[in-house]
């Protein structure tokens, strides 16, 4: 009979519906201690791993020391790759996180010949669609938001078609081709270039209620998206602007304020003692695993002011949503020379046959999100990348007029392009 305390049994749990990895070591103890609990001795230890540094990818060195430590821990049980990465995550302004096919391929063959199992994470990634991005800390030491992709550079990519990858998974398990795997291709289409037809200024949108100092998304019954906060601010006549520095300032829950907007800012002080001002936040994705601490989006208190103080309540609008977007009744003609930020632009694709995959790029626009005949499409991003396009699969288009809408925050364009191959960086 096995008796197990309530912090073994919730790890029990824990393990059963969530799936855990735990991190071997060379010189581990005789239990591995997870969160400062000891796991019962009785229970299957895997390992998550990607690889070790090209470097030592030699035959003194081997490739799989973790799996040597794995054994170590449990001589006499079966060894399992639970996460053997095939990649890693993308995030905003940085570089793709790709597996060099070698070293995948050596490393998959050295699981095997240790006569370990693996599971591949990610086999099929596939995309984080709408705002379910995700974002990551422990990667850099700082928060960093993921792309809308999760490609994730895996033996099928994120349209469903097979990669090098799938080749070396095949070599290394000697399994053949059959006919009908060898016919097998999904293929996107490139429906070509579409011009921004309308739009409305963001604001115009959504209602707003009043609050007598700001608060979290959270507070506000919004899990993700945007939130504007809105409030007048008075400066004494006596009172000399002393900043006129133009850059950008963090100064607002970390998040950077645009040189133009700074600029703005300050032309508004210079010209009135009395002026309305507006911050938009974005909630660019939670962090998806870490001590996860304080997941708080938006604005928690009011701004520190110098030399100035506000004079009214706060306006609070949440933002965008499918209702919202599908109500709107305030379209104008997009005239490029007249339009403001950040606002919602709208045109039409039109498709003869049956829909097929596509990618959207954001030819001359910046960053923000798209809609898809009412459906939230995902987070663009182009001036930052890595992801320049964005996955439209088949199933979210209609034989017909597809109508697509998309948030604007940064930089005035004149179109899209649906194009028939994707770009990730």
């Amino acid at each position: 009979q096995l008796t197990f305390s309530f912090a073994q049994l919730s790890f029990c749990l824990a393990l059963t519906h969530f799936g855990i990895s735990v991190e071997a070591q060379e010189k581990a103890p005789e239990g591995v201690i997870l969160g400062g609990y000891k796991m019962p001795q009785n229970l299957l230890k895997t390992i998550n791993f990607k690889y070790l540094n090209v470097e030592k990818l030699t035959k003194s060195t081997p490739i799989c020391d973790n799996l040597q430590a794995l054994k170590s821990l449990q001589p006499n049980k079966p060894m399992l790759v639970t996460e053997f990465w095939a990649g890693w995550f993308d995030y905003w302004g940085h570089g793709r996180n790709l597996l060099n096919n070698e070293v995948f391929e050596k490393t998959l063959k050295e699981i095997l010949k240790r006569g370990a199992s693996v599971n591949f994470y990610m086999f099929h990634g596939g995309t984080n669609f709408g705002f379910m991005n995700g974002a990551i800390e422990l990667e850099k030491g700082y928060y960093t938001a993921d792309v809308t992709s999760y490609d994730y550079d895996c033996p099928v990519d994120e349209s469903g078609n097979r990669t090098e990858k799938w080749e070396i998974i095949r070599r290394c398990l000697n399994v053949q081709k059959t006919s009908s795997e060898n016919e097998y291709k999904n293929e996107a289409e490139a429906y070509g270039e579409f011009e921004a037809e309308k739009m409305v200024k963001l604001c115009e949108i959504g209602i707003s209620k009043e609050f007598d100092e700001p608060t979290n998304m959270e507070n506000l019954d919004q899990a993700f998206g945007y939130t504007s906060y809105s409030v007048f601010i008075a400066q004494p006549e006596q009172e000399p602007v002393k900043n006129e520095k133009e850059g950008e300032i963090e100064d607002i829950e970390d998040k950077t304020i645009s040189p133009v907007f700074f600029k703005n800012l300050l032309k508004s002080i210079r010209e009135k003692r009395s002026f309305l001002v507006e911050f938009l936040i974005e909630n660019p994705g939670r962090v998806n695993f870490s001590n996860l601490k304080d997941q708080r989006m938006g604005m928690i208190s009011a701004p520190k002011l110098v030399g100035a103080s506000y004079t009214s309540s706060w306006n609070i609008c949440c933002y965008p949503d499918k209702n919202q977007i599908s109500s709107i009744t305030t379209w104008t003609d997009y005239l490029q020379n007249a339009a403001v930020l950040p606002s919602l632009f709208k045109t039409t694709v039109k498709i003869l046959d049956d829909p097929k995959d596509t990618f959207i790029l954001m030819h001359g626009w910046s960053k923000g999100v798209i809609f898809v005949n009412g459906r939230n499409l995902g987070r663009y991003w182009v001036t930052k990348g890595p992801q320049k396009t964005l996955y439209l699969p088949a199933s979210w288009l209609i034989k017909g007029e597809n109508e697509i809408i998309w948030l604007e925050e940064e930089q005035l364009g004149i179109s899209i392009k649906l194009v028939s191959s994707p770009d990730l960086g």
